[in-house]
């Protein structure tokens, strides 16, 4: 991931503040799930009732963009919510999950990138790609994004921000046994080349 000092810039370009308290949400639309929008919002307004900020981290633009934007204004509380309007890198979303507390992860690649960076998040589950990558990385809070109650969804989120340091201790372990295995797997291929 970049710098905090790279990353305090792109959040100033952007007009985001990020306190400490900071949940970032990586959704896209799904439209096998009815009504998904307005049960995020109301999670998200939820959250700043407890005292969190959000953050809505949209990764395809501009589809996902446009659908956090349209999820933004549909919550009471705006001016506790933000959304990232650019496109950014990898190692730039790194730098900006670096600062969250917990991430709503639906997209497959923010899962990916919140366990490089150890942040603990919530699967929000819509493809079996995303489903095993949660497996994997031993996260056991999730929803499914077609057959979810706003509650449970809530559930989940308490459930993980009360267990932050165990999740980040599992993350780590889990992300670094895939490491290991990518290297394996590098190291496999190399040889067949080689031979």
């Amino acid at each position: 991931p970049i710098s905090d000092k790279k990353t305090e810039e792109i959040l100033a370009k952007e007009g985001i503040k990020i306190s400490q308290n900071t949940i970032g949400i990586c959704i896209r639309e799904w439209k096998k799930a009815q009504g998904l929008k307005e049960k995020l919002a109301y999670v998200c307004d939820y959250l700043v009732e407890m005292g969190y900020d959000v953050l809505l981290v949209p990764f395809h633009m501009p589809r996902d963009n446009v659908y956090s934007m349209e999820l933004a204004k549909l919550c009471k509380n705006k001016d506790r919510i933000s959304t990232i309007t650019r496109t950014y890198k990898a190692q730039e979303l790194m730098g900006i999950f670096r600062k969250c507390k917990l991430l709503l992860a639906m997209r497959l690649h923010s899962v990916i990138y919140a366990a490089v960076v150890n942040l603990p998040m919530v699967g929000l589950i819509y493809d079996p790609k995303v489903r095993a990558m949660v497996d994997e990385l031993g996260i056991s809070e999730y929803v499914d994004v077609e057959n979810f109650t706003t509650d449970e969804l809530i559930d989940q989120v308490k459930k993980a921000l009360n267990n932050l340091d165990q999740r980040k201790i599992i993350l780590e372990k889990n992300t670094n046994k895939k490491k290991e295995k990518a290297k394996e797997n590098i190291s496999i291929a190399l040889e067949l080349l080689n031979k």
